[in-house]
């Protein structure tokens, strides 16, 4: 008998409250999808009552560092009958890059499986799962061994064998590719349990040095080292002795120890100003400076932090706990489908559940709350329900929402009350448009960025975008994240300080006259002058790399820009490609997928010395070394969705009829969503001529029209030490007008992004 649903999800609460351990994530994801499913009712009724029925396993393995290759084990005790047609499905976690094979033993990846039963014999083929592991978003192939031949007992043993499993980059404290079995051709798959594998960081290779980025002069604060082994993990075993040098004389040193985390007190500035810190190990191999800092008078503080961090309890490889040293606040965030009311309450705030529906239902938010919800079929219902709920408790940071671009949320039926952010950057997608179509039509944000996203990743690549939260004095993270006091950035710890009439991000923006409170209508609002004087931004920058533009943009539209390594006497080359991210002629859909951009550069009349690529997104980039015998071609890789990728080439033995040649192959948009106006499409091969003399003069722009699209390719010449600091000033003589906004985008030479959020216009009340 199936269970109507809505008794079967108040078994499910039952079952959970009644559990010494908590329902895995995998199986609420089942249940919440399709609770009325016979299977998934099956493996209730076995995770719960008869646990021996799904087996047991042990791992053998050597001891796991990151990054390595490793043979390993897991030797299976089934707890059910296998006939023909069933078999064992070996699956990895969907943010795992490694691919499995079964052709060849001495190659990366391979896996083998074998029975104590003689008379057995399996057939490997693919198998497409979807799930956490899977396929989070669609399906992907998994390592299917189905049985052809013969019949396994319950207590009989099965050994899967991973032959040269290329590890994680990253250090993992709960490591563990599944295992599935099912009993026959029409049954489901069920997980066999096992303990979970350590993957350790290696030796210690690198540094971090972290400073608070404003600091009060005369005002001791604190300096954080951390010790990294080469894929920027905490660091396992022994490290040398560092020493601390503060405006480059010795401070004070780290003595030699097992120890990959020290905090050094007591520091002080008594000079207003840029100043620096920095480490550097017994013997000079590792050297580090700290995060860009300034010192002042000021009373705010700027706190770092992941907008929207996902673990173990929903889809993520991280543990439960956010025990990053590198980070001053993490909202630990799970999605709808994947926690239950129990798993959530233990999870230590800030907190946040997603709420992800299809277009159609209203699209996704992040809402942040220690409040147990149950989740809405529909946005309208969702929005009613937490606004009640928010009046009930009678305080304004109970809950905050903060708009997902993906699915993008239906901006109809925002309430800005409880909707007070949005977030702009998810992994490495880059959704501006998104950000911008929601100002413009009266809501008052701020910007967050996510390190989290749903495309398939890439190894040795890990998103790190990060939220930086401008706190007030005894202010606490949420009052700051409801104010919009933020900015972010790709993942740098940027200094970004901007003021629009002196007033900073998250206040109101004063004007002589009284402004009516602005309406949200489903067109951009309509607005009238109130005020004749301009409006003069000022700001401080201080990157990590050389500052390559500030721009000014006035209801999303860049109105000035300082370009700050523009240098036409040089002799370095900047090509840069950038593609949109917007969904397609700008209508309600899904943001449009990724794009890869695959060729070579090459140059007559010149000669390239070197080539950098310059993303911080090593699994995304690449650039083949220049080829000796010619000096002049280098072939590249690279992807872009709704940012830019750029390259550094040094010339020499330049002429000046040089002419740069760009030739791309012809490739294919990524298939990650699928929007409903227009699928994704090939691109066709291009090649563009680019005059020396033309760069010379000014930045070339080639637009490339690709299906209701123009990507872009840019030529300019650049000068590669530019100022990595700058104040800066912005006048805009125009009208101020209620309901406009105006934020700052900084760009560095490394690709590197900085945006504050909006300063508005006639108050910030909500519409």
């Amino acid at each position: 008998m199936i269970l109507p649903r809505i008794v079967f999800l108040g078994l499910i609460f039952w079952v959970n409250l009644s559990l010494a351990a908590p329902l895995p994530p995998e199986l609420v994801a089942a249940l919440n999808h399709g609770g009325d499913d016979l299977h998934a009712q099956q493996w209730l009724n076995w995770h719960t009552d008869f646990p021996e029925k799904l087996g047991k396993s042990v791992w053998v393995n050597e001891p796991l560092q990151a990054g390595a290759e490793v043979d390993i084990k897991r030797v299976i005790t089934l707890g059910s009958d296998i006939s023909v047609g069933g078999g064992i499905l070996v699956a990895k976690h969907w943010q795992h890059t490694f691919v499995f094979q079964t052709q060849d033993s001495t190659a990366a990846n391979f896996v083998r499986i074998s029975a104590d039963a003689t008379d057995v014999e399996w057939t490997a083929k693919p198998y497409r799962s979807k799930g956490i592991l899977g396929g989070l978003k669609r399906a992907k192939p998994q390592l299917l061994f189905s049985l052809v031949r013969g019949s396994l007992k319950a207590g009989d043993s099965v050994t899967v064998e991973y032959v040269n499993l290329q590890l994680p980059t990253r250090a993992e404290q709960e490591f563990q590719p599944g295992v599935y079995f099912k009993q026959h051709s029409d049954g489901g798959f069920f997980p066999v349990p096992a303990d979970t594998m350590d993957i350790k960081a290696g030796k210690v290779a690198l540094a971090e040095v972290l400073v608070p980025s404003l600091i009060k002069t005369s005002q001791p604060f604190k300096t954080r080292v951390l010790l990294k082994d080469q894929f920027g993990n905490l660091a396992n075993g022994s490290t040398p002795s560092f020493d601390i040098l503060v405006d480059g004389t010795f401070h004070s040193r780290i003595e030699s120890s097992l120890e990959n985390y020290h905090v050094i007190n007591n520091l002080q500035f008594d000079v207003e100003g840029k100043h620096t810190i920095s480490v550097k190990s017994s013997g000079g191999g590792i050297t580090a400076s700290s995060n860009p800092f300034w010192v002042d008078a000021a009373e705010q503080r700027i706190l770092w932090g992941n907008s929207r961090h996902h673990t173990r309890l929903g889809d993520g490889l991280s543990p439960a706990a956010n025990t990053d040293p590198a980070l001053d606040f993490s909202i630990t965030s799970v999605h709808g489908s994947y926690y239950t009311d129990q798993l959530y309450a233990e999870i230590v705030g800030p907190k946040a559940w997603v709420w992800t529906q299809p277009l159609q239902s209203g699209g996704a938010h992040q809402v942040i709350t220690d409040r147990q919800i149950s989740t809405a079929s529909q946005q309208t219902s969702l929005v009613r329900g937490l606004a009640e709920a928010n009046t009930k408790s009678r305080s304004i940071f109970d809950t905050i929402m903060v708009a997902l671009p993906e699915p993008p949320v239906d901006d109809r039926f925002i309430d800005n009350q409880l909707t007070r952010l949005v977030e702009l950057i998810s992994g490495d997608s880059h959704f501006e448009w998104f950000a911008n179509k929601l100002l413009s039509r009266g809501y008052r944000l701020g910007f967050t960025a996510s390190a989290h996203s749903h495309l398939d990743p890439t190894e040795g690549h890990y998103s790190t975008a990060l939220t930086a939260l401008i706190v007030e004095p005894n202010e606490s993270v949420l009052a700051a994240l409801h104010r919009g006091s933020t900015y972010i950035t790709t993942g740098e710890k940027i200094l970004l300080r901007v003021q629009v009439d002196a007033t900073g991000v998250g206040k109101p923006l004063s004007s002589k006259k009284t402004v009516t409170k602005t309406t949200v209508t489903k067109e951009p609002i309509a607005k009238e002058p109130i005020e004749k004087e301009p409006i003069i931004v000022r700001g401080l920058v201080s990157g990590t790399a050389a500052i390559h533009r500030i721009e000014l943009l006035k209801n999303g539209v860049v109105i000035d820009t300082i370009e700050n390594a523009a240098d036409s006497d040089s002799g370095t080359i900047m090509v840069s490609f950038k593609s949109q991210s917007r969904p397609y002629k700008a209508q309600r859909d899904l943001p449009r997928n990724g794009r890869e951009w695959l060729g070579y550069f090459k140059v007559t009349d010149a000669e390239i010395i070197t080539v950098n690529p310059l993303s911080m997104r090593p699994g995304r980039q690449r650039a083949i070394a220049v080829n000796p015998k010619t000096s002049n071609r280098v072939d590249f890789i690279t992807w872009t969705r709704g940012t830019s990728s750029s390259f550094l080439l040094d010339l020499a033995a330049v002429n000046e009829n040089a002419i740069f040649e760009i030739n791309l192959r012809a490739g294919h948009e990524d298939e990650d969503s699928t929007p409903l106006r227009r699928s994704s499409t090939a691109i066709p091969a291009s090649r563009q001529l680019i005059n020396l003399s033309d760069v010379r003069q000014q930045r070339v722009d080639r637009k490339i029209r690709i299906k209701g699209y123009a990507d872009e390719i840019s030529v300019e010449m650049v000068n590669s030490a530019a100022a990595s600091q700058l104040e800066f000033e912005f006048v805009d003589k125009t009208p101020r007008v209620a309901g406009d906004y105006y934020y700052i985008r900084v760009t560095q030479l490394d690709d590197a992004r900085a945006w504050s959020s909006p300063v508005f216009v006639g108050g910030f009340e909500a519409p």
